[in-house]
């Protein structure tokens, strides 16, 4: 579903400018002097309000012809003969909606504004579909980059070797802090290499046994003469 539409501030807001694009539209229908303010605004609201919406459905059409992948001529040929159709069709529904009304527009003058406007108007709106579609195109990669890098967290650490850890640093506390502050030590060491080595492809041997040796200065405290190496 479109963006705006399923969020009421988002609506509201697009309403609005539409309101403001209204107010424009009616200046502009009254340039020629053939309408008055009162018979501009009444031929203008229902316009408004439909081609508002019609310059939602680039929507549709901007997320399944992507800029980076799509052909540029076929990109540009879809969207301008796509705002030539809604610009023509909102043409004739201001011809239709004036003859119903009795108004007196429709005159070249008038049709040329809306033409204009009506191509600007759309082409506009695809722009800014492609503008929204790349900043949720960046906040997707921005949350894939911290889940790859949650994941390569816990790659690196196993959880249930650190929380047993934690457990038996909370339990030294009490009865030998001496070990309880090298354990900290030893771990904290352990963690700093890990996360440190993690960003690299590979390591050295020399490394890989530090990094062994430091594990195993942490469990030598956890286990004592139990772990024998």
């Amino acid at each position: 579903m479109h963006p705006f539409i399923c969020k009421k501030t988002s609506l509201a807001a697009y309403l609005t400018v539409w309101i403001l694009l209204a107010m424009a539209l009616a200046a502009l229908l009254r340039m020629p002097d053939t309408l008055d303010w009162r018979e501009a605004l009444l031929l203008d609201a229902p316009m408004g309000l439909f081609y508002g919406f019609v310059c939602l459905t680039p929507w549709y059409v901007c997320r399944s012809m992507p800029l980076r992948s799509t052909n540029p001529l076929k990109l540009i040929l879809n969207h301008l003969g796509a705002a030539v159709v809604a610009s023509a069709i909102w043409v004739e529904m201001a011809r239709l909606l004036a003859q119903f009304l009795d108004l007196r527009a429709g005159k070249p003058t008038e049709t040329t504004y809306l033409v204009a406007l009506g191509l600007l108007l759309y082409l506009l709106s695809v722009a800014v579909h492609y503008m929204m579609l790349a900043v949720e195109d960046s906040r997707e990669a921005q949350v894939q980059a911290r889940d790859a890098e949650l994941r390569a967290l816990k790659a690196q650490i196993n959880p249930h070797f650190l929380f047993n850890s934690l457990n038996s640093i909370t339990a030294l506390t009490t009865i030998d802090p001496a070990r309880a502050r090298d354990m900290c030590i030893h771990l904290s060491d352990f963690l700093r290499s890990t996360l440190g080595l993690g960003e690299r492809e590979s390591i050295s041997w020399r490394e890989e046994l530090q990094l062994a040796r430091t594990y195993l200065d942490v469990e030598q405290i956890r286990f004592g003469s139990r772990l024998r190496v």
